[in-house]
């Protein structure tokens, strides 16, 4: 792995649909699709995802929707590009 990145993975590892780096350590999940990412900004993304299971009280049973937004690929770590809405 090239030096400031990180190893991203689709879907979140934290899903309960999270795949699996390795299909011969968990034979019963799909693959993640994997990526080297901006380390800062895939550290700053993960952040975000806890904030999101925190505020809007995501548990193991409590489902989401995750809505891939394309644009820009050469993203600032400063800008945010990720977005929540829960209706608590």
């Amino acid at each position: 792995m090239q030096s400031g990145k990180n190893c991203d993975e689709y879907p979140f590892a934290s899903a309960k649909e999270g795949g699996a780096a390795d299909s011969s350590i968990s034979p019963a999940k799909p693959m993640a699709s994997l990526k080297q990412v901006n380390s800062t900004q895939n550290h700053l993304e993960g952040s975000r995802l806890n904030s999101f299971y925190s505020v809007c009280s995501i548990g193991v049973t409590r489902q989401y929707l995750v809505i891939p937004i394309y644009g820009n690929q050469t993203i600032s770590t400063t800008t945010a590009d990720t977005a929540f809405v829960c209706g608590k």
